[in-house]
């Protein structure tokens, strides 16, 4: 009788070789974003947002989620594009200490493997572009979309 046994790939260190992050890349007013995949809970088809009185203007409203109301962010609006989100998009929802949201996209373009460059954004973006990503051609910028949710989902006192 014979056994076999498999080990997980190692390090010169020893210890299990973690497995690679990965990019959920997507295209917002035509330009290519990116964030970790690990951030994103579930990817669904855009829906139609009921508007709330006196919210930013790149706060779309709100969408039934399986009983749950979710804050939906337009990224077009929120980035400074000019046209907002396209309908029919994919709505990208995200978990937060905040709760749960959703980010407004034109399209999914795939998940890749990350490789991250640094090079935070720039002032203008408060924070929410955190580097750039390497995906074989030109580098994607990296965005924090909890943090994108935290900032519509608080009060404008409490950022």
């Amino acid at each position: 009788m014979s056994t076999s046994t498999s080990t997980a790939p190692t390090t010169d260190a020893g210890d299990a070789a973690a497995p690679a992050a990965q990019l959920l890349s997507f295209l917002v007013a035509g330009q290519t974003y990116g964030c970790p995949l690990v951030h994103v809970r579930e990817i669904l088809t855009a829906r139609p947002a009921t508007r709330l009185p006196g919210a930013p203007a790149h706060v779309r409203g709100v969408v039934n989620v399986r009983g749950t109301l979710v804050t939906v962010v337009d990224l077009a609006v929120r980035l400074g594009a000019r046209e907002t989100a396209q309908p029919g998009g994919h709505l990208l929802l995200v978990e937060t200490a905040a709760g749960v949201g959703g980010c407004a996209v034109d399209a999914v373009c795939g998940v890749l493997p990350l490789v991250e460059r640094g090079g935070g954004g720039n002032g203008t973006m408060e924070g929410i572009v955190t580097g750039f990503g390497e995906t074989g051609a030109e580098p994607i910028p990296l965005l924090d979309l909890p943090t994108v949710i935290r900032q519509a989902l608080l009060f404008p006192g409490e950022r």
